[in-house]
């Protein structure tokens, strides 16, 4: 069902376009009718779910584009409703869905009612598409924000932001985590540089991969250093020195 209120200052024009709704569109109810334009600003900051306004055009005290003006956001499309033909164009400036002439025509008011049925159900059906892409996009990134760790026991689902570093040693990989634990893992080093993201994961040695949020200094002694932020101190490769230093260049 659709909500509507009617907006004329002379409420035998309701009353008709009251009656024609009845016969042409059953699915259209009317909530509330204002022969009092000023009115309706009340009426409409209280009731937020009326889809449709019919509003006059020509009213002694303000006139209906005067009134739009001054309304809250909108929520409902408007319909004006004239007796004038060249307020047309001033109606689609003001963001008005249609616009009628008086008297109304049954033909004519049953296409103004299908417009707005039409573009709620394309305005659902835009909201339902932007959830299953936004839905799609989270579970993307749930899946991406992890990494499934085979052990001879289990397979466990790592969080990918936990993982302080890997440590290779030939065929086997340990990863050490932040709460303190450890996976052990029958897969080369790199193996996991190709699948980490680059972003975030950097090997330094042959032996090692950190997770560079988790590093904290750079120490220079006779080699290159990176401690980590569980006090972890390793040496970085000669050939990745520069390459890690300019990360933060």
């Amino acid at each position: 069902m659709l909500k509507a209120i009617l907006i004329d200052d002379e409420q035998e024009n309701i009353n008709a376009l009251q009656i024609k709704l009845q016969m042409t569109c059953p699915e259209v109810v009317v909530a509330a009718t204002f022969t009092n334009p000023t009115e309706v600003i009340v009426y409409l900051n209280e009731n937020k779910d009326i889809d449709i306004l019919f509003l006059d055009v020509e009213m002694p005290v303000i006139t209906g584009f005067q009134l739009l003006d001054a309304l809250p956001v909108r929520s409902y499309e408007v319909i004006m409703v004239t007796a004038y033909a060249e307020y047309a164009l001033q109606a689609i400036k003001a963001s008005a869905l249609d616009y009628l002439l008086k008297p109304v025509e049954y033909d004519e008011l049953r296409k103004t009612v299908n417009k707005v049925i039409e573009k709620q159900l394309k305005e659902k059906q835009v909201a339902q598409q932007i959830a299953a892409l936004t839905n799609a996009i989270k579970q993307t990134h749930s899946l991406t924000d992890k990494i499934l760790l085979h052990t001879a026991k289990d397979a466990q689902l790592v969080q990918l932001s936990n993982i302080i570093r890997i440590e290779g040693d030939n065929n086997y990989s340990t990863f050490y985590l932040n709460d303190g634990s450890k996976i052990l893992v029958s897969k080369t080093l790199k193996e996991y540089e190709e699948k980490l993201d680059k972003q975030h994961f950097f090997r330094i040695h042959k032996s090692h991969i950190i997770n560079l949020n988790y590093l904290s200094k750079f120490i220079k002694e006779d080699s290159l250093l990176v401690q980590l932020q569980d006090g972890t101190q390793l040496e970085v490769s000669v050939r990745r020195r520069a390459e890690l230093l300019n990360l933060f260049a």
